[in-house]
Order: C-alpha cells, then sequence, then structure tokens
C-alpha cells in the first residue's frame, strides 16, 4: 500500500490528571494539535522515510504523534512518525525535533 487515507486524531484527556498535563507555554499555537493517521507525514525536519529490513521497500507512513505539553514534550516538541511494511509487518518510529 502506498498511501494511507488521511485520518484526523483528536486528544481526549481521561480524568484529571490527563488534562493537567496538556498544553504548553511558549510553543506555536499548532504543536500538540498534529496528531494523525495516514496521509503523508508533516516532516519537522528531513524526510526520513525508512525501507523495510526484510524486503528493502520504502515503507508506509501509518501515522504521527506530536508531543502533548511541556511535561510530556517529545525532543523539543517534536513529534514520533510510525511507518509499516504490509509486506512483512515490519514496524519503524522515526523521532524528530521541532
Amino acid at each position: 500500500m502506498e498511501e494511507i487515507p488521511e485520518f484526523r486524531v483528536r486528544l481526549e484527556p481521561v480524568g484529571a490528571d490527563a488534562r493537567a498535563v496538556l498544553g504548553f507555554a511558549a510553543a506555536a499555537d499548532e504543536v500538540g494539535h498534529r496528531h494523525q493517521l495516514g496521509g503523508r507525514p508533516t516532516w519537522l525536519q528531513d524526510d526520513q522515510t525508512p525501507t523495510c529490513r526484510d524486503c528493502g521497500e520504502r515503507m508506509t507512513f501509518y501515522g504521527q504523534l506530536d508531543s502533548i505539553g511541556d511535561d510530556i514534550s517529545l525532543a523539543d516538541v517534536g513529534m514520533v512518525y510510525v511507518f509499516v511494511c504490509f509486506n512483512d509487518f515490519e514496524a519503524r518510529a522515526i523521532l524528530q525535533s521541532g
């Protein structure tokens, strides 16, 4: 599969502990809202789409998860990108800094 259709993902905090860690004091407004499944990655740096270790094919972008708050920030308000190989059912994650 070359590309999965894009789905927006919205965070729904479950309980007061989760609500307490949402948000950023000084990050841009879109930070914390860039989660998605499918579509194309919104790279913060250069394209780092991996190839499958088994078959050597370029992997399919599955989704990305954004930082969620100042206390739970990925690499300076970065994101983690998940890729899969539908031939070999391998998965890889890439972390980029904002």
